[in-house]
């Protein structure tokens, strides 16, 4: 019986990579009102999953998990907390823990996020990441696609929803939203590229990061762009200082010079 809730938990986490996607035109804000429902469900159920297990006597892994040392963890709390004490101050407590049903965020989401993370920890172990990481790269592609057929209907001959040149919605409903989400499609497909030279699939995670990347132009957010670009000088950056191949080394000395040649030749 532990064995099945484990699975279950995993399975009903991996879900969660869908909440993206998830849109119903017939809802009080389609994009916004059934992707929250689904992933509060969803949290919600894998955390009864990990009580019922916690109270059998057979938890997850959470014992293996040193959470004093755990920053992530350390640093969503502070967020929450500081969410919590702004909550208290504000102008409306009850408005501040539940949201207005447009956002709907409020602290009862953020308590969600971080559960979320928390549930994440607990119930994945070596292989359960990188299947989770297959599952946000798959969802994001579908939102870029989804995006680029909304930008050229007469191409494909799909007529969606705002349809036609102009900043895709792609299933997000903003292209502020959707921005982040192909940022994140772009990272994680490259992540999963160069951790499977060699895999049968290696050819169609670099295909999925242009998807994703094209995608990202589409939307025309410059603080999107901006913030691409930032962290991926930041990851240059990183990489030339901790990296244990010179090699690698020096290829990420190579192009952060030219990302910054580039940027200079742009700033001119």
């Amino acid at each position: 019986m532990a064995a099945i809730l484990h699975r279950l938990g995993r399975y009903l986490l991996y879900a969660t990579a869908l909440t993206p996607v998830i849109f119903i035109g017939s809802f009080y804000f389609p994009f916004i009102v059934p992707r929250t429902i689904y992933f509060r469900l969803i949290t919600g159920l894998v955390f009864i999953i990990f009580l019922i297990l916690w109270r059998r006597g057979s938890p997850p892994i959470a014992g293996r998990i040193n959470w004093k040392k755990n920053y992530a963890s350390l640093a969503i709390g502070l967020l929450l907390l500081s969410d919590l004490l702004s909550s208290v101050f504000g102008l409306s407590f009850i408005n501040s823990v539940f949201g207005d049903i447009e956002r709907s965020w409020g602290l009862y989401t953020l308590a969600h996020l971080y559960l979320f993370y928390f549930l994440l920890r607990v119930f994945f172990v070596g292989r359960d990441w990188k299947i989770f990481i297959h599952c946000l790269v798959g969802s994001a592609s579908a939102a870029a696609l989804y995006g680029i057929i909304q930008y050229y209907p007469k191409v494909f001959h799909i007529v969606l929803f705002q349809s036609g040149p102009g900043r895709i919605l792609s299933t997000l409903g903003n292209p502020a939203y959707a921005s982040i989400i192909f940022i994140f499609g772009v990272g994680w497909s490259l992540w999963l590229w160069f951790n499977n030279r060699a895999g049968r699939w290696r050819y169609v995670y670099p295909l999925l990061a242009v998807i994703n990347a094209f995608a990202l132009t589409l939307t025309d957010i410059r603080g999107a762009y901006l913030g691409f670009l930032a962290g991926l000088t930041l990851a240059l950056i990183i990489l030339i200082i901790t990296a244990s191949s010179l090699r690698l080394k020096r290829r990420s000395a190579g192009l952060l010079l030219l990302l910054l040649m580039a940027g200079a030749l742009v700033a001119a």
